[in-house]
């Protein structure tokens, strides 16, 4: 009997402790998301609206450096929460803490809606300035995570197809680098120069076989040299 109470006990305090550990909630660090910014995360254009009638701050970052805007480029599943925040001022070319502008998500993501609100003459000129390299650029983000779509929409806005970044990299060197065949294929197709060389001399084709030299039967490098 004695042995069965023990037994009792054990698994009684072994319940309560794991029932105790579940009742504990983890807290979570919080970022600083206004409610703009969930107004916006959640895809919500009226609650956005009600929030900017109401004083909401439509250009505060959180802690990441991230706007509302920065939220519907990344996040947003059509143009509307967008539209409202770009109609009701918002500032398209705040940088978060790594830099990105909301266009540098919208590209890197693939948001081609988001893409088309967000590339117009002013925000490009102001990424693109004369004489400088972009530290982020669209056209680069967009070509090494292969969305096509979002180079033609860029190209079509006047960006050059050879600009280099802070590397001294082409667009097709990231579409090359990441194995971005589609991309590789449109870029050349439009007059992309795979002769250019970043800022340690190496060419698309260098950097292709640099990382992916297990890629067997990857048609890139015959692209690339013909």
């Amino acid at each position: 009997m004695k042995l069965k109470e023990k037994k009792k006990k054990k698994k009684e305090k072994l319940i309560y402790q794991i029932t105790k550990k579940k009742k504990k909630k983890k807290k979570k660090k919080s970022i600083g998301n206004t409610p703009l910014h969930l107004a916006t995360w959640g895809g919500h254009p009226s609650v956005v609206t009600v929030l900017l009638q109401n004083a909401a701050s439509i250009n505060e970052m959180n802690l990441e450096g991230n706007t509302a805007l920065h939220f519907a480029a990344q996040f947003g599943k059509d143009r509307k929460c967008a539209q409202v925040l770009m109609e009701k001022g918002a500032n398209p070319l705040i940088r978060n803490r790594i830099y990105e502008t909301p266009l540098d998500l919208a590209s890197r993501f693939g948001k081609t809606e988001l893409v088309n609100i967000l590339a117009n003459s002013e925000v490009l000129a102001q990424i693109y300035r004369s004489g400088e390299r972009p530290r982020s650029s669209p056209l680069h983000l967009a070509a090494r995570n292969g969305h096509r779509e979002v180079c033609k929409i860029l190209l079509a806005n006047g960006v050059n197809i050879d600009i280099l970044n802070a590397e001294g990299a082409t667009p097709l060197h990231e579409a090359t680098q990441f194995g971005k065949k589609d991309v590789v294929l449109f870029l050349l197709q439009n007059g992309a120069n795979p002769k250019i060389t970043n800022d340690i001399s190496q060419t698309p084709l260098e950097l292709f076989q640099l990382f992916n030299s297990n890629a067997q039967g990857n048609l890139i490098p015959t692209l690339l040299i013909g």
